[in-house]
């Protein structure tokens, strides 16, 4: 699953390494029902990312659009 993102976000990787993108690929998306939490790994950060606006008191049920807009949220915050 490839997320546009609204605009070009420099992100880093490890400890002095940046990259600026424009679009990341989730490769995989957990969803933890007992813990009630959504994670999605993303290619470019190299790691998961927990998705708040679909964990805890926001876990139910979610669409790949749901995935996208709260990975795209989570991206803009870094």
């Amino acid at each position: 699953m490839e997320i546009e993102l609204s605009k070009k976000k420099t992100i880093t990787v490890s400890p002095a390494v940046t990259k600026d993108i424009e679009k990341v690929t989730v490769v995989r998306i957990v969803d933890l029902p007992v813990e009630k939490k959504v994670r999605a790994f993303v290619r470019e950060l190299g790691r998961p990312i927990e998705l708040p606006e679909l964990s805890g008191e926001n876990y139910g049920e979610w669409s790949d659009e749901d995935v996208e807009k709260a990975v795209a949220s989570e991206i803009e915050k870094l």
